[in-house]
């Protein structure tokens, strides 16, 4: 190594091989990625369409690192009630507010606290899905957001995400 690269180097740098920098520098991104990555998902809004914050939804799910079915003691039968319990409220208070769901077709990623309370909603159209104005969408799954708590508790935050299309139930043409 050239003398000159050495000048203003710490010492304990300079008894350092090069291979032992290598773990250093893979800790130091790391946890640099993992505080802006907090930070970010601390900026995010209660409901927003999960396209626009992609990297901010890749940090929820550090802070949430439970799934709804380990927060439902692993019960996929809680696990699926708990969620079918969930789009029933949105539907409830959709038709509550006269937002006209019918034929919106998401994936909804919900970012839950430890007492059931909605930390963030994320949503995505499916491609199929009859088109509905995304502020529309957000503006409502903001007020059902800041009124809805699930009936699970978890010792920390959890998540769950998973398809919504309503309505839940189909209707029959002609009755």
């Amino acid at each position: 190594m050239p003398a000159h690269f050495n000048r203003g180097r710490p010492k304990i740098i300079e008894k350092m091989k090069n291979t032992d920098l290598k773990p250093l520098s893979v800790w130091l991104v790391a946890i640099i990625f993992w505080s802006s990555s907090s930070a970010a998902a601390q900026n995010l809004p209660l409901a927003f369409p999960t396209g626009d914050h992609l990297e901010q939804v890749e940090g929820l799910y550090n802070s949430h690192p439970v799934s709804l079915i380990e927060a439902c003691g692993w019960s996929i039968d809680s696990a699926g009630l708990q969620w079918l319990s969930f789009l029933e409220a949105i539907e409830q208070k959709a038709s509550t507010l006269g937002v006209d769901l019918k034929g919106v077709r998401l994936v909804l990623t919900v970012f839950f606290q430890g007492d059931g309370q909605i930390k963030h909603l994320g949503f995505a159209r499916q491609v199929t899905s009859r088109n509905i104005r995304e502020e529309i969408l957000e503006a409502f799954f903001r007020q059902f957001a800041n009124e809805y708590r699930l009936e699970v508790g978890a010792d920390s935050g959890f998540f769950h995400e998973g398809p919504a299309i309503f309505p839940l139930r189909p209707e029959r043409a002609g009755g």
